[in-house]
C-alpha cells in the first residue's frame, strides 16, 4: 500500500508541474517536443478532457508496461 502512494505522489506531482506548465504557457517545442503526458491533457474529438485521476491511471498501465 505504501509503495502505492509513493507511486500516486510521484504521478501527480508529474502532472501538476506539466498543468503548471501549460497555464504557463510553455509549449511542447520550448521542452523539446510533445510526449505521452502532453496528449493526455488535450481534449478528445467531443472536447472532453482526462481528469487527473484518469491520467494517473494511464500512466500507471504505461509504467507498469514498461517494467515488464
Amino acid at each position: 500500500r505504501k509503495e502505492f502512494e509513493v507511486l500516486d505522489s510521484v504521478f501527480y506531482k508529474v502532472i501538476d508541474e506539466r498543468l503548471a506548465q501549460r497555464q504557463r504557457g510553455q509549449q511542447a517545442a520550448e521542452k523539446g517536443g510533445r510526449d505521452l503526458l502532453d496528449m493526455m491533457l488535450e481534449p478528445d474529438d467531443q472536447g472532453q478532457m482526462l481528469t487527473r485521476r484518469e491520467i494517473r491511471n494511464e500512466l500507471f498501465v504505461f509504467y507498469l508496461a514498461g517494467h515488464e
